[in-house]
């Protein structure tokens, strides 16, 4: 459609690029410049304001400003509208701060590009202010980024300026961006000043800065704090403060400290200071500064930080699940579920339970009292049997103490060996029975067959305690058990991960969905834009952020709203429909891959832990055995010197009488 300018001319208008409450916004035929049409024609102050800007065109700001450069008219001659440089810039300054929106539409955007589009947007207010020209509706619609990161200034029909000693007043404003001092003011009959528009410029930079959190959105630190950003503002509730005594920051929130020491505190100044606040030079200054000290994190490309933090934060906030500057996707990130083998933990368990389960039956089987062999001579065998069971030995000494455990290590060391293997005990008892009952043919007093005895007893206690020591130390082990127990749960975890990945498409798909709905002022009654910004500052942006224990944790936000924002959600739910041929996001495929990366890592080590148990496990059931062996031999070699004892005491009892 043909329209006629104030000069006599005429454009063409073609696509539609937006509207808004006061027009319409068309791309003109000729691609550079684009047209404004109001729902009603303009009268009065406005009619005069949109007459003295195109006046003042020459200003210089059409590289950085929308500036109107003609106007419409009617019929009538009234103002229709005007015609501005078309905008470049694809983006709301909003689509840049908003880590959802910057994801999808600025993939490769980092934290050094928001820091260098502040930088933009300050130099963009301070070409406005040196023309003499207050902003007034600083607003998050207010703005435009291209991808290169270079800003314009819209909707400047709404600018406060002065000809001829006559201001012409900005009359709207948006509460999140305006000052304390303005809240609640009748804006048309206020005359604002660059340092109105500094509070607000301060607010853009402190959400460009930190992932769109409102910098008046916080947490309670009291009862009774304000909640909703317009009172906090009144209130100076600086939720970042040094000294913040009523609220605190929200949860996921970057820290202050992210930025320089000059940033934090230029930061104060404009919202806790009493005096002017921070220039757009100013701030421009500092940020430039800022840049060059940002450096790149080793584990991560995407991640730039300040070289004063010692550690990266963006890594931080990886590890538990909230991505700003997600990683790019590569081929060699699939997901790789080939190192999940529930089997090989079984069958490794397999062995643990194996060799404990034989380490119990060789300690149970283990006789507790040591075996006679047969072929004594009448009554010393059922004696040594009596002696043997007579109760639980006397304290050793230290001699015999020595001399036993010196005799076990060394028979232990043999069977290890495999050296006596092919010995048996009752041979080995009855050689070493015959070579004392030589040596001790010429008698035995009775002390030294108590004696005997009592080291036979000694022999056959400490075989016993070992054996006992044994089982409680397999009945006992804490850490196989937790071991088992881990890898268990483990199992568990990534199985049912695996189904929800199995499942994942249609969530993912809905949760995509959804996410194209912006939470804005019609979504649902009683949700204005200050609360969409609060929302947005506990990282609720869409209807695939809506979560009503969620809701309920943001301040001020009570049951009704809640519900009112589910129903939203539920009614664009029926409207979902599953494509099971659509592949998953990007995006959502990190997002499995880091949930399933930690417990997959987890169980590979519970794996190996148990693999170094079953080998722990089958050396002490080797060990258990030759130890069994060598008490054997112990006690065998006991018994012959006590059946050897007792036989020659009783034949030098019968010599002298047999010589009688």
């Amino acid at each position: 459609m043909r329209y006629s300018l104030s000069d006599g001319g005429v454009i063409d208008a073609g696509v539609k690029l937006g509207e808004g409450g006061e027009g319409v916004v068309y791309e003109a035929l000729d691609g550079q410049r684009a047209i404004k049409l109001y729902h009603k024609p303009l009268a009065g102050r406005a009619a005069d304001k949109l007459r003295a800007m195109v006046s003042l065109e020459t200003l210089g700001l059409g590289s950085q400003a929308a500036w109107p450069q003609a106007l419409i008219t009617g019929p009538d001659g009234a103002i229709a509208g005007f015609v501005m440089q078309k905008a470049a810039e694809p983006f709301d300054i909003h689509t840049v701060y908003s880590p959802r929106d910057r994801r999808e539409k600025l993939p490769r955007a980092d934290w050094r590009f928001l820091v260098h589009v502040a930088a933009n947007l300050a130099a963009a207010f301070h070409a406005a202010h040196e023309a003499g020209v207050v902003i007034g509706d600083v607003n998050h619609g207010s703005v435009r980024v291209g991808k290169d990161g270079c800003v314009r200034l819209i909707d400047c029909d709404s600018y406060q300026i002065t000809q001829n000693g006559r201001t012409l007043r900005c009359g709207v404003g948006v509460d999140a961006y305006t000052p304390p001092e303005l809240q609640g003011v009748s804006l048309a009959d206020v005359d604002r000043t660059s340092d109105h528009d500094a509070f607000g410029l301060a607010v853009l930079i402190f959400q460009l800065l930190f992932m769109g959190r409102h910098p008046f959105a916080g947490a309670p630190r009291v009862s009774g704090a304000p909640t909703a950003i317009p009172a906090a503002i009144v209130a100076h509730a600086y939720a970042y403060a040094a000294k913040s005594a009523l609220l605190r920051p929200p949860p996921s929130a970057p820290p202050i400290d992210l930025v320089s020491p000059d940033l934090v505190l230029l930061f104060e100044q404009a919202f806790k200071g009493k005096g002017p606040r921070p220039s757009p030079l100013a701030w421009h200054q500092a940020l430039t500064a800022f840049a060059l000290t940002l450096v790149t994190c080793s584990a991560s490309p995407r991640h730039q930080m300040p070289s004063h933090l010692k550690s990266c934060p963006w890594c931080a906030f990886d590890t538990v699940g909230v991505e700003f500057f997600p990683a790019a996707m590569t081929a060699g990130a699939a997901l790789d579920l080939n190192r999940f083998d529930p089997s090989a933990f079984e069958a490794v368990w397999n062995r643990i339970e194996t060799a404990q389960a034989r380490i119990r039956a060789v300690a149970a089987q283990a006789c507790p009292h040591a075996t006679i062999p047969s072929g004594l001579p009448p009554g010393v065998q059922q004696d040594l049997s009596v002696a043997i069971k007579a109760g639980p030995p006397p304290p050793r000494s230290a001699r015999m103490t020595g001399w036993l455990r010196r005799g076990l290590a060394i028979a232990t060391g043999f069977i290890a060996l495999g050296l006596v293997a092919f010995v048996s005990l009752d041979m080995a008892a009855m050689a070493i029975a015959a070579g004392l009952a030589v040596q001790l043919l010429s008698g035995t007093s009775r002390e030294v067959v108590d004696k005997a005895r009592e080291e036979l007893r000694r022999v056959c206690n400490l075989r016993w305690q070992d054996l006992q020591a044994v089982i409680d130390q397999v009945d006992g082990d804490d850490v196989v058990a937790r071991h088992k127990k881990e890898g268990r749960n483990l199992i568990r975890q990534i199985r049912s991960l695996q189904t929800q990945l199995s499942n994942a498409p249609r969530e993912v798909q809905l949760k995509a969905f959804l996410e194209k709905f912006p939470l804005q002022k019609d979504s649902a009654s009683g949700i204005g834009q200050s609360r969409i910004t609060q929302l947005a500052s506990f990282g609720i942006e869409s209807a695939g952020d809506i979560d009503r224990d969620a809701i309920m944790q943001v301040p001020g936000f009570g049951p009704q709203l809640a519900d009112r924002l589910c129903t939203w959600r539920d009614d664009l739910k029926k409207r979902f429909r599953f494509n099971p041929a659509s592949p998953m996001r990007p995006a959502d495929m990190r997002r499995f891959e880091r949930d399933l990366k930690k417990p997959l890592e987890h169980f590979q080590n519970e794996l190996k832990k148990s693999a170094r148990q079953a080998q722990i496990q089958e050396r002490r059931l080797a060990t258990v055995t030759a130890r069994l062996s060598a008490h054997d031999c112990a006690i065998a070699t006991a018994v012959a010197a006590a059946a050897a004892a007792e036989v020659n005491h009783r034949a030098g009892r019968l010599l002298p009488a047999l010589a009688a």
